[in-house]
Parts: structure tokens; C-alpha cells; sequence
């Protein structure tokens, strides 16, 4: 059958393509068409056997095999015969000529002969459906490398989202679309077979190219069961003693795996019972750091929202309770949720670097404090604390009291205030520096960044009176602001109206205009004092939380550096997928890669290697008319071909032609334009691409820095902090900055 215009795409895996390759069938999947994906070449084995096998695995309910068929949308067929190059001399053409080919050749719906050429690239020979032969088939060949899922390799066109709590912060949108998709069901008809969703043709294909490694293995695997059989009659010495090795062995170990399954519960339980004591008493502790407060107490905030110790430990024992169920997910193979799990994999290993490294850095810090808490006390109280927030401040309360800058203040309220915020100084000159730093270096053994929570709370502990002056200030300086704003809307002739949220016009008597007059000029001549002041210990408060920010992000950096996540992207960037690309594989792409260059170059020596240069074939098939032609014409036609694909070639290296995989493009039989010649049928078009994995950006990696950024600058870089600092009003610091990287429910 001619069909000038169809196009075979054939997913290939690149692994085969090298000089080692034997002869053997293709085993993959039929997509649609002359669509298909290549698992393997399974060779050494007959095809009656190969398809027993693959019957076999297909209703073997205790293996993976059957959930990756259903991952597949089908269970792998035998597709067809690969031939090497060197199957062109007389010993070769076995495989043609095997038991069962030329049956199944006629009764398959799809069957294809691909050649693996001598530059290691396959050419598609024929292809049959149903015992038909297509003639002129383009072939359309994308390689792939197998992702190997024993290292958490797969392919995916999105990004892989490391963000394991993402799922949890969008249940809002997952209702939405719940909710429009219940909508359609309800909409659509029932009846209707055309209105049923299809899975993507893109992502079923890069299903099985993940599936593909333990589909090979798992064949290979059985089919060393009928290769054994077949020549277990020309077992040599040597493999029958190693047989017999393997027999004592496994006789010497099995008494020891029948003690270790009888003695394993007696082992095994108090440990358990041990673990289970742990997670309970870790389950009160969560439960009393996340008790909140009344709500006239701490604006109704939890313990671990106020202390960035209890916040630490918070994290610490989520994590060691979230730890078990995390390992568990990693033990038990899910082939439907590829990207999630390779999710868990990166946070889990992460996490446990971080504690480790953590605890190292902790043990290091503590060591140097507990053995010089005298001098970090001293060095700490006298040249940082003492001198910042006593002297520094006692001598700015000394300057304010006078005419600060030429300002002339009110001297009895100057004189008043600044009397009452140094007596609260003098509240805070206490002897217990050093025995707070010793406890803090003890703190080391839980980890570095309990060092660092201890140090922030201790910055807030010792910074509490400057809190206090800011709390005192701000609340005087907002009363009177309010009582100014009064008594400014009185000389209007308004007033609030509390009930309409809104002011209204009023009629105020002669003694009223008169009061708020004299309060008025009163409070006028007051606020110039309290302004400053309220700008002294405003400005005081923004240091102190400027300073807990940085004490934040260092607890930031030691509790979500993507350490694991970072080695994975430089060592192995398969197991971090970005998307795809493909890209135009050159025709020596495979025979000038690795070994494959030393096997030409011994080839180049062998005695028929020039038998083997006269009867090789092209890289392109001709239909049957450009066959019966001249020898002359055929030669032209093959210098114009050869021509206009060297032309094509050129341009096609010098645009660079890249694919994105973003866009999802339709895999079925693209017929050419109608404007074929009637007396002259066009050669069949080959075209190689190469479909490569790009690597997550670091932007996807870092994406706990990204958050922390977004949320300290939407908050503190925001209208609502000038807005209080200008009115009086407190700022509130974020309840909770740091990002837990763990689930909402443990």
C-alpha cells in the first residue's frame, strides 16, 4: 500500500543505539497509528517465549508490572525485529527468518523493521498492519535517554515542584475547579461517547518512557528463565560450580533468616513501644506551643508565635514526627505520582542534612560558648548591649532633655518623661549575662539554629525596655494625635458620626469652642516634645527588628538551605526535571560518542569491512518507481536529494531549531500537501531529534527564600507600616516567618 504522506514517530531509546546492540525484537507500546514508543530490544529468545512472558507479567497481580500498565494505558507488545548492520551478510537475516515472524508479521496490527545503520542510527526498513505493507512511511525518530527510576530519574513536561505544602495552600482553587468540573459532568451527556476527556498523547508517551527501565528489566529478568533452559545442556565446569556455591550459600543463610523472622518481633517491639512514648510526649509539647492565648492577652497569639526558641522546637518536632510517614512514602512504589514522590525524596534527604549539619555547626558554637561564657558576656554586655542600648541610649535621653538641635521643647514634659525612661533603664543592669550565655552554648547540642533562636530571644529579652519606651511613646503620641485631629474637626463646626462611620456637621455652644480652643493650644505646644521622643524609640524599635530579621534569615539559611537539592542539580540534573526540549540529533551524533568511536575505528581494520562497503544501503529508502529508473537518472536524482538534504542540514544547524515541549503537539499521522507529483513518488523523509531534560531552575530550588523575602517585604516595605508609624500605632512583627516545608496536618 503507498501512502506518500504518512509519518511513523517512533520514540526510541538512545541506549541501544550502540555497536553492542544484537539483533532481537522491539518491545513498547502502540500509541496510535504509526505512533509508538521503543522500550527495549530483547534478544536471544524466541518470539513464542517473549510473548509468553510478556502474558505473563501482564496478569502477575504481585509485581509492579501491572500498575505500570495501567500507568501506560496498556501492557507492552512485541512491535517488531531490530537488525544490525552486519545482518546484511549471510550470517545474518536469522532473525528475519525466526519462528513465528512471518505469522505474526500478517496478524499484528502493527509490525516494523527498523536497521540499526553502521553509524549506530536506526532506519526504518518496513512497516505492516494487519499483514499490509506501507510503502513511503516517513519516519520521524525521537531519541530519549531511559530515566533509571532506582535513582528517582523521570521525564516531565512541567517543572518538578519541590514545594511539598503547596497542595495544602490551594485547597481554595482545588474547590473552584472541583466545583466546574462537577458543573460539566452534570452538563455533559451521559450518553454522548465523543464528550469523553482523553489523555494527553504527550503524557502517556513520557508515562511509558518512565516506565520503560523496569519494563526492560523486568523482561530481561524472565526471559533468562528460557535462555537457561535452552543451554543449560552446555553448562560448562565453571558455571556449575558456581552454581553449586550459589546452592550452599543459600543453604548456610536460610537457618539465619529463619532466626531473624523469629527473634524480629521480640527485637523489634520495644522499640516500638519505645517510639510510640517519644511521638506522645512530642504530640503535648506541640500541642502546648500551639495552645494561643487569650485574645486581651498577646493580641491571641500561640507560644511559638512569640518566641523563636518554642518555634524552633516547634519545627524540630514536626519534622521528627513527619519523618516516619515520609520514609514510609519513599518505601512503597507509586507509578501514578511520579512528581510528588521524587518531592518527598529531595525534602526528607534535605531535611536530614540540614539536622546533621545543624547539629555540627550547633556542637561547634556551643563548645566555644560554654568554654568562654565569661568573655562573650563581657564582650557582648559591655561593648555591645551596654553600650547600644544603655549608654548610647541614657546619653541620647540626656541630649533630649536639654535643646536638642536648637529645638525648644517643653521642659517640664521633657523633664518628665526623660526622668521616667532612664529610671526603666536602670531596671535592666543586671549580673545574670553570663549565666544566660553558658545556657545558650549548652543549647548548642540541639543544633546551631537553637543557638541562634536562644540568641534572638535573648536580644528581645535584653531590648524589652526599649520595647517598652517605643510602647509607651507610641500609645501618648497616638492620643494625642487623636485628641488634636477632635479638637481640630471642633474649630470646623464637625464631629463623628460613629453610627454612619462618617462626620457630620454640628453646632458646638460658645463655652465648648472655647474649651478646645485652650486644649487645643495646650496640646500644641506639647506634641513638638513627645514627637521626639516618639521618633527616638521608633527609630530604636525598627533597629531591634532590623536586627531579629537578620537572626530570622540566618535561622532561614540553617533550617531550608536546599543543600540536597542544589548537589542533585550540578551531580545528577535528571532527577530535578524542568521540562523539555528537543533538538536536532546530528547523523554521527551516536557514532562519535564514547566507545562507539573506538569500535568504528576497529572496524575500519576488519578484512570485509570493504565487502560490507559495497553493499551498504543508504540512510534513505526509495519507493519502487525511483528503483526501476536508469542507473543515470537514479544517480542524478540521488545527487539532487543528496543536495537539497546537505542544503537543508546547513540550514537546518544554522537556525538552531529548538522545540519546546510546552506547547502539546498532536501525535497523529501528518499527511503531506496534495501536490505530490502522478508519475513520481517522493522518497520518504527520515528526521532525528534528540529529546533532552532540561534542569529546574534555581529559582524552583530556592523558592523558601523567595517566600521569606515575599512576605518580610509585603509586610515590612509596605503602606500599613508608615501608616502606624505616622499615626502612633504598633507595629506588629509576622507571626510566623519561618517556612516549615511540612504539611498542615501531621
Amino acid at each position: 500500500m503507498n501512502t506518500p504522506g504518512a509519518v511513523s514517530k517512533i520514540f526510541w531509546p538512545a541506549h541501544v543505539c550502540t555497536p553492542r546492540t544484537k539483533a532481537g525484537f522491539l518491545i513498547g507500546w502502540n500509541i496510535r497509528s504509526f505512533t509508538t514508543c521503543i522500550a527495549s530490544v530483547i534478544s536471544d529468545v524466541n518470539l513464542s517465549d517473549l510473548e509468553a512472558t510478556l502474558s505473563a507479567l501482564s496478569t502477575d497481580t504481585s509485581s509492579s508490572f501491572v500498575y505500570m500498565g495501567k500507568v501506560c494505558g496498556a501492557p507492552p507488545i512485541v512491535l517488531g525485529l531490530l537488525t544490525t548492520f552486519s545482518d546484511i551478510n549471510e550470517e545474518g537475516g536469522s532473525i528475519l527468518n525466526a519462528e513465528g515472524v512471518a505469522d505474526k508479521r500478517k496478524t499484528a496490527n502493527l509490525w516494523m523493521t527498523i536497521q540499526l545503520q553502521s553509524n549506530n542510527m536506526p532506519l526504518l526498513r518496513s512497516i505492516y498492519c494487519c499483514g499490509y505493507r506501507y510503502s513511503n512511511v516517513s519516519s520521524e525518530i525521537i531519541f530519549y535517554k531511559q530515566p533509571n527510576p532506582t535513582r528517582l530519574q523521570y521525564i516531565s513536561l512541567d517543572p518538578l515542584v519541590l514545594d511539598i505544602q503547596q497542595n495544602g495552600r490551594h485547597k481554595v482553587v482545588q474547590d473552584s475547579l472541583l466545583i466546574k468540573n462537577m458543573k460539566k459532568i452534570i452538563n455533559t451527556r451521559l450518553h454522548s461517547g465523543k464528550q469523553r476527556t482523553q489523555i494527553n498523547d504527550m503524557e502517556l508517551i513520557l508515562n511509558q518512557i518512565n516506565s520503560s527501565f523496569e519494563t526492560e528489566k523486568a523482561i530481561t529478568t524472565r526471559c533468562r528463565f528460557f535462555i537457561n533452559r535452552r543451554n543449560r545442556c552446555n553448562i560448562s565446569v565453571s558455571e556449575t560450580m558456581m552454581e553449586y556455591a550459589i546452592f550452599i550459600k543459600t543453604s548456610f543463610l536460610y537457618p539465619i533468616k529463619y532466626l531473624l523472622l523469629v527473634f524480629r518481633p521480640i527485637l523489634v517491639q520495644p522499640i516500638i513501644f519505645f517510639f510510640m512514648l517519644v511521638r506522645i510526649f512530642a504530640e503535648i509539647v506541640l500541642w502546648i506551643l500551639n495552645l494561643r492565648f487569650p485574645p486581651f492577652m498577646f493580641n491571641g497569639m500561640a507560644l511559638k508565635d512569640l518566641s523563636a526558641t518554642s518555634q524552633q522546637i516547634d519545627l524540630r518536632l514536626q519534622q521528627a514526627c513527619f519523618w516516619p510517614w515520609q520514609y514510609m512514602l519513599l518505601r512503597r512504589r507509586d507509578w501514578t505520582n511520579t512528581a510528588t514522590t521524587r518531592a518527598q525524596y529531595i525534602s526528607f534527604y534535605n531535611s536530614m542534612w540540614l539536622v546533621a549539619n545543624d547539629i555540627i555547626i550547633g556542637l561547634t558554637i556551643g563548645s566555644f560558648l560554654a568554654n568562654n561564657c565569661e568573655y562573650v558576656a563581657n564582650l557582648i554586655l559591655k561593648d555591645y548591649l551596654d553600650h547600644y542600648t544603655i549608654e548610647k541610649l541614657v546619653s541620647m535621653i540626656d541630649w533630649l532633655m536639654g535643646w536638642p538641635a536648637g529645638l525648644k521643647l517643653n521642659s517640664e514634659l521633657d523633664r518628665f518623661l526623660g526622668e521616667l525612661f532612664l529610671r526603666l533603664i536602670d531596671l535592666w543592669k543586671g549580673p545574670l549575662t553570663p549565666t544566660i550565655i553558658g545556657i545558650i552554648g549548652l543549647s548548642g547540642m540541639f543544633g546551631g539554629s537553637m543557638v541562634i533562636s536562644l540568641l534572638s530571644d535573648f536580644l528581645s529579652f535584653m531590648t524589652i525596655h526599649i520595647y517598652l519606651f517605643y510602647m509607651v511613646a507610641a500609645k501618648i503620641f497616638n492620643w494625642q494625635l487623636t485628641i488634636l485631629y477632635s479638637l481640630f474637626n471642633l474649630f470646623q463646626g464637625k464631629k463623628w458620626n460613629t453610627l454612619r462611620n462618617r462626620i457630620d456637621s454640628c453646632d458646638y455652644d460658645l463655652d465648648q469652642l472655647l474649651l478646645g480652643t485652650i486644649l487645643f493650644t495646650l496640646l500644641t505646644f506639647l506634641f513638638p516634645t513627645v514627637v521626639v521622643y516618639y521618633a527616638t524609640f521608633a527609630a530604636s524599635r525598627v533597629a531591634v527588628i532590623f536586627l531579629q530579621a537578620v537572626m530570622e534569615t540566618l535561622l532561614a539559611f540553617l533550617n531550608h538551605f536546599p543543600l540536597f537539592a542544589i548537589m542533585l542539580r550540578f551531580k545528577d540534573p535528571d532527577r530535578l526535571p524542568g521540562g523539555l526540549k528537543f533538538v536536532i540529533c546530528d547523523p554521527d551524533y551516536f557514532a562519535t560518542r564514547g566507545i562507539a568511536r573506538v569500535f568504528r575505528g576497529i572496524k575500519s581494520f576488519w578484512p570485509w569491512n570493504s565487502r560490507l562497503r559495497k553493499i551498504s544501503i543508504p540512510s534513505t529508502t526509495t519507493s519502487p518507481i525511483i528503483n526501476n529508473l536508469s542507473g543515470k537518472s537514479t544517480s542524478r536524482f540521488e545527487r539532487n536529494s543528496q543536495n537539497e538534504e546537505s542544503d537543508q542540514v546547513i540550514r537546518m544547524r544554522k537556525n538552531r531549531i529548538m522545540i519546546n515541549s510546552n506547547s502539546s503537539s498532536s501525535l497523529s499521522i501528518t499527511p503531506i500537501s496534495p501536490m505530490s507529483s502522478a508519475f513520481i513518488s517522493w522518497p520518504p523523509k527520515v528526521s532525528h531529534l534528540l529529546m533532552q531534560n532540561l534542569p529546574i531552575p534555581l529559582s524552583a530550588i530556592f523558592f523558601q527564600y523567595l517566600l521569606l523575602w515575599r512576605r518580610l517585604s509585603s509586610h515590612y516595605f509596605s503602606f500599613y507600616v508608615l501608616r502606624c508609624l505616622v499615626s502612633g500605632e504598633t507595629i506588629k512583627p509576622i507571626a510566623r516567618l519561618q517556612y516549615p516545608m511540612l504539611p498542615e496536618t501531621r
